[in-house]
Order: structure tokens, then sequence, then C-alpha cells
């Protein structure tokens, strides 16, 4: 399984990342950004299956980067 987690936090990115791991295990792919660029390329390029986004990022809302992705990407939850 591919999960994309997308937060400006680092404390954010680093907390949930290690609850997903704890959850699905070692053998999960975990992809982390910053900002929408960074999470719309890596969809792009890895097809993730799971998205955690926050709502409020700079630039570009989590809302309008699953909006984008799903559009793209339906299987995308």
């Amino acid at each position: 399984m591919k999960v994309l987690i997308v937060d400006d936090e680092m404390s954010a990115l680093e907390i949930l990342e290690r609850r997903v791991r704890e959850v699905l295990g070692d053998s999960v792919i975990i992809f982390t950004a910053t900002d929408g660029d960074a999470a719309l390329n890596i969809v792009k390029k890895e097809q993730v299956d799971v998205m955690f986004l926050d709502v409020e990022l700079p630039g570009m809302s989590g809302l309008e980067i699953a909006k984008q992705s799903k559009a793209n990407y339906p299987r995308t939850n």
C-alpha cells in the first residue's frame, strides 16, 4: 500500500507517519510532502492508495489536492 501524508508542519508529518507505520506495518510505502505542488507530483508519479491531507496549507489547500487527485486517480482514497 502506498500512503501520502501532506502537512506543512514537520512534527505533524512525523507523528502521522509513525502512526500509519504502527497500524499498517513495515510493508507500507509512505511518501510525505509539505505543499500542494509536491503532493500532486507524488500522486502523479506514484499513484498512491491513501492520502492524509492537512486542510490548511500554503498555496493550495488539502481539499484542492484531494479534488485534483480524485479527478485524475479516482481510486485514491
